[in-house]
């Protein structure tokens, strides 16, 4: 029995090392894991009241930069001269 849980790992294990060595979606889903990863760690990730901390100064810190924020190419595709971010949806 204990030989074949670990027979199962070891497919799952080589189904993985397979899928990010030739399949280009399962390669970014990765990726893009690792990077989840690594900004939890940087952000301090811990729940909170329900809600990440992180997350929240995530949110702060997008808030404080709202202004800055600019949609180039979006502004382009309407024909407008810019499309700004805003919290509650979107300014032209």
């Amino acid at each position: 029995m204990i030989k074949k849980i670990i027979s199962k790992f070891k497919y799952a294990y080589h189904g993985i090392k397979h899928g990010i060595k030739y399949d280009s979606s399962i390669k970014i889903q990765f990726i893009c894991a690792i990077i989840a990863i690594i900004v939890s760690l940087i952000f301090r990730f811990t729940p909170e009241e329900g809600f990440h901390k992180g997350f929240s100064q995530l949110c702060e810190s997008f808030e404080m930069q709202l202004d800055d924020i600019v949609f180039p190419a979006a502004a382009e595709a309407l024909g407008l001269e810019k499309v700004e971010a805003v919290v509650r949806g979107l300014r032209i």
